[in-house]
């Protein structure tokens, strides 16, 4: 494999010490570096760029004029860029460029041919994602931002932005928010091949019709299906057994005391001569009386209307890197 270099630095002590670190690495590497121009700003570059096939581009950051930050935010097609700069802090914003690695000054050659062969592992990746599956390069793409920015844990945020009503940083950005239960195929994905490793977060219920996850939920009446509903507590006379809502025991003449309407007698010691057993419901809709009201879920999306033991359930987990997914990140999937 042969890959064309770009230097890039407006120091010229420098670009001479890349030559000299191209030259001595092509005897270890198992691919020919070739130097095909030196730049001392942005504006050289994109002239050489343009003139040449340029794979790797050595970019330093403190360039005057154009930083190579701001250079690099320029171009619509880039090759693979290692960011060399004396200042380890710009290695984030690098990295959330996209950079295949950064080298931080000073290093000596075999730094610079671990950064060399970094590249030539996300270039075989590359080509083996050519033939993977969409949620296999997905998932590629995923393991290899937790394992660039350091982060061992995905753990999912709260959200009401989409119907899974959860949000994984960097892979949900892969979906419409109608379409994130994919993104659980996704991670299912690093489970199954040990790329990943997952612990239990939360389980929630989804419209069986379209998964969705805000959810009305609603007590409704058995006989008409209507939330229009009443309830009282229901009263039980211990002494001569009569049993009914709490408003037959309420009385005109005797406001705040309840007066059995069978025996007439007061009720005076809740758990003594009386209880309330339960409630009774009236539905203002069809009239029907009742003890036990359905539990139903209306989805705020599609306006289906289920019994809540039809909801489909889904259980969110938070996930980790395993050695495996490490691997898979920087050399891509066997």
């Amino acid at each position: 494999m042969e890959l064309n270099c770009l230097i890039v630095d407006d120091d010229p002590t420098f670009r001479q010490f890349m030559t000299a670190m191209i030259e001595k690495s092509k005897k270890d590497l198992r691919v020919d570096l070739t130097l095909v121009g030196k730049a001392e700003n942005a504006k050289e570059a994109d002239e050489l760029l343009k003139s040449n096939e340029v794979d790797i581009m050595f970019l330093d950051v403190r360039m005057p004029e154009v930083t190579g930050l701001e250079y690099l935010q320029t171009l619509e097609e880039t090759p693979f860029v290692i960011l060399v700069s004396g200042a380890r802090e710009y290695a984030v914003d690098g990295f959330e460029l996209g950079v295949a690695d950064f080298l931080p000054k000073p290093f000596d050659i075999d730094r610079f041919k671990k950064s060399i062969e970094r590249v030539i592992q996300q270039i075989e990746s590359n080509k083996k994602s050519s033939v993977l599956s969409y949620n296999e390069v997905t998932l590629l793409k995923l393991l290899q931002f937790m394992y660039t920015r350091q982060k061992k844990k995905l753990s999912p945020i709260l959200t009401n932005e989409n119907e899974l009503g959860f949000y994984y940083p960097v892979l949900s950005e892969n979906f419409e928010p109608a379409e994130q239960i994919k993104a659980l195929k996704v991670l299912e994905l690093g489970v199954e091949r040990g790329l990943l490793t997952q612990e239990f977060l939360e389980r929630t219920y989804q419209c069986y019709n379209c998964n969705n996850s805000f959810l009305l939920t609603r007590e409704v009446c058995p006989n008409c299906d209507s939330s229009h509903l009443r309830s009282e507590d229901l009263v039980h006379h211990f002494p001569c057994a009569y049993v009914g809502p709490v408003s037959d025991f309420e009385s005109e003449e005797q406001p705040g005391n309840l007066i059995c309407p069978k025996c007439e007698k007061t009720l005076k010691h809740i758990g003594v001569d009386y209880d309330k057993p339960s409630a009774i419901y009236f539905c203002l809709k069809c009239g029907d009386t009742f003890q036990d009201v359905i539990i139903k879920a209306r989805c705020t999306n599609c306006n289906t209307n289920m019994e809540i033991e039809n909801l489909n359930s889904q259980t969110i987990y938070r996930y980790e890197l395993t050695r495996g997914g490490e691997q898979a990140a920087t050399s891509g999937f066997e």
